[in-house]
């Protein structure tokens, strides 16, 4: 199983997500959104295939893919580079 992993910018985008939501809805509403995200990011790596590309497709964008029902927030999977390509 390969794990999930933040890229930088990603991790600091959760990261002020979270501060938002504790700032506008509160510690419970804020440590739910990173319980879900932790749980989503959990699901991608038992399952990387999950979610629905249509966005990225309709969008143009490889790799894009939606399915976090709770928060309605879409998510890339980057394609790892081959091994001696």
């Amino acid at each position: 199983m390969k794990p999930a992993v933040l890229r930088p910018q990603a991790l600091r985008d959760q990261q002020g997500e979270v501060r938002y939501y504790r700032k506008e809805g509160g510690t419970r509403v804020a440590v739910k959104l990173a319980n879900a995200t932790n749980a989503a990011l959990d699901q991608i790596e038992l399952d990387p295939g999950i979610g629905s590309p249509a966005l990225g497709k309709l969008l143009g964008i490889p790799g894009l893919r939606t399915g976090d029902r709770k928060f309605k927030r879409p998510f890339f999977l980057p394609k790892a580079p081959r091994q001696g390509a």
